[in-house]
């Protein structure tokens, strides 16, 4: 009985502060102050600190304070020692329950708001979890090598915060109604939403009663640590432990043999010591680097029978999403948790459709429609074998199997599902590799840049800018990086320095320079194949610029004019 009083009492706190996410969106105006410059961004990993404020850790509260200053001191010296900048948020939970700072760099910020907190009021730990996953969702997601890496939560508190008594406040006052409400309501669920993101939580028990099991259910399942408070030192070196950990797993990713021992004896050669098998265990949770999308339906078999993962479709005879896919044809890259089908539109839209084969609701139809190539040199839809730097066996289901592009990821990696299922990440242009190709099936099926179907895609380019989201009741599922800035979205794990190029074009007697963003895109394009060719936009004016012959053509009256690439030039 009591323990259903409690549960209940716990529901309704957390609809009150759910009706407080759902109506204020303050988590998009974090985001929009992190955008704008408000807020000093980290060069590397996001953690969000959730810090238990209660009146009822009064006697504890020192200490508390004094593990999270040690660990912001510890983070704060290793990015004077090395590349690593972790970004650090701070969330509380008490008579203030709310995120008090965005994930930043400013360390001396961070330690003196950390000195201005004090014990007062009461709130549960559902509260600080739902604090801390507003905080790891203002945050930018992080990526190394080809891991997308969301913050994680490192929470501050004891046993007493799943205990902790409320007022109701005229009880039904806290009810609400969470019908607009994406979060759910209970533990559980909550919980659930947050490993979702591949959030980990780690739990760092301040003074007595240390048996937390809400929060020992929340590190379970998001595959964090209990880290006791004289062990800050493991979280402190957590982001350097999470990249060997990455670069271990990738080595092994494709391989039969992934036993711990394999993982432990590759560990001892970068490090001496693995004592609490921190390493170890994220090996393991990083070895699938489509977690983090695979959590949200992408990449994921299909369960219906008419189609299949990395099929080419196209409108079905029970469409009801009006000019959606702007005419044209996609791929299908997954399917949610209801059973709806990802598709990514040739105009490069994400957006699932419900497709219900035994009740004949059929929103998609399966075609033979190869992806048509307009100024790039890879796609979603395009079919691609292994290339000359293949290195993974048979993972791919044997010499001479084809592939279908589903995603493309940064810097020259792509997303293949194999026709013999196998689904990976391969380079395809990354560090001046080819893991794969495009098919010679591909290439002779009249992709060919300059056909008629170029026009068409590109007004239908126009449209797409013009057109307004939010219209329809299956919004966009993800944002892509052809409609926002990859830079508004990816913060790199180093500051790295990257080499480009400058390229210039012949206008009469001078050579004239490429604005910034063209001259990325055509140096990309080059690095991927030196040979080949690619349009760009400029002045209003469509041009091609061929690199065997480096002149560039103007697409209406077929007119060149010289090209080149002149040196390198260092760019931090």
């Amino acid at each position: 009985m009591i323990t259903s009083i409690k549960e209940s009492i716990v529901s309704r706190y957390s609809e009150k502060i759910l009706q407080f996410l759902t109506e204020f969106p303050w988590h998009f105006v974090a985001s929009a102050r992190m955008r704008s410059g408000a807020v000093k961004l980290s060069r590397s990993h996001n953690v969000i600190l959730v810090l238990d404020i209660s009146e009822r850790m009064t006697s504890y509260f020192q200490k508390l304070k004094s593990a999270a200053l040690q660990y912001v001191y510890g983070i704060k010296q290793n990015s004077e020692c090395s590349d690593l900048e972790n970004g650090i948020g701070l969330a509380v939970f008490g008579r203030e329950t709310r995120l008090i700072q965005e994930a930043t760099s400013d360390y001396e910020l961070v330690i003196d708001l950390l000195g201005r907190l004090r014990p007062e009021g009461d709130a549960p730990v559902l509260a600080g979890l739902l604090m801390g996953y507003a905080g790891v969702t203002s945050c930018f997601l992080g990526c190394f090598e080809d891991i997308s890496l969301q913050a994680h939560m490192i929470v501050f508190t004891n046993g007493s915060s799943e205990q902790c008594n409320l007022s109701t406040e005229n009880g039904e006052n806290f009810i609400f109604s969470l019908r607009r409400s994406r979060v759910p309501s209970d533990i559980n669920g909550v919980i659930d939403k947050i490993a979702a993101t591949t959030t980990k939580i780690f739990y760092v028990p301040i003074g007595g009663n240390q048996c937390n099991d809400t929060l020992e259910q929340a590190v379970r399942k998001t595959n964090g640590k209990v880290i006791p408070s004289d062990e800050m030192y493991r979280l402190i070196r957590m982001t350097k432990v999470m990249l060997l950990a990455i670069q271990i797993a990738s080595e092994i990713r494709y391989t039969e043999n992934q036993s711990r021992d394999i993982i432990k004896r590759k560990i001892l050669n970068h490090t001496s010591s693995d004592d609490h098998d921190d390493c170890l265990d994220m090996v393991q949770d990083f070895t699938n680097p489509l977690k983090f999308d695979n959590r949200r339906g992408l990449y994921l078999e299909l369960s219906c029978h008419t189609l299949t993962l990395g099929d080419r479709v196209r409108r079905g005879p029970d469409w009801t999403y009006d000019d959606q896919n702007l005419g044209l044809p996609g791929t299908a890259v997954g399917q949610d948790r209801d059973g709806w089908i990802i598709v990514e539109w040739d105009h490069g839209a994400i957006y699932p459709y419900p497709h219900d084969e035994q009740i004949d609701r059929l929103q998609l139809r399966k075609v033979n429609e190869p992806r048509i190539l307009i100024d790039e040199l890879i796609a979603v839809g395009c079919r691609v074998v292994r290339g000359p730097d293949w290195k993974y066996g048979d993972h791919d289901g044997g010499l001479g199997t084809e592939g279908t592009v589903l995603g493309e990821r940064q810097r020259g990696n792509v997303v293949v599902r194999w026709d013999r299922k196998n689904v990976g990440i391969y380079k395809m242009g990354y560090e001046g590799l080819f893991e794969v190709k495009l098919s010679d099936n591909f290439l002779n099926s009249g992709n060919e840049i300059g056909s008629e179907k170029t026009e068409m895609y590109g007004r239908i380019g126009q449209k797409l800018q013009k057109s307004t989201s939010g219209k329809y009741q299956n919004d966009p599922y993800v944002m892509k990086t052809d409609q926002c800035d990859t830079e508004d979205y990816v913060i790199p794990i180093y500051s790295e320095t990257s080499v480009s190029a400058l390229w210039e074009h012949q206008k009469g007697s001078q050579w004239m320079k490429y604005p910034s963003g063209i001259n990325a895109k055509i140096e990309k394009a080059y690095q991927r194949k030196k040979t080949g060719k690619i349009i760009i936009e400029m002045d209003r004016t469509t041009y091609l610029i061929h690199f065997s012959r480096m002149v560039q053509e103007n697409a209406q009256n077929k007119t060149e004019m010289a090209v080149r690439r002149k040196g390198e030039l260092i760019i931090s």
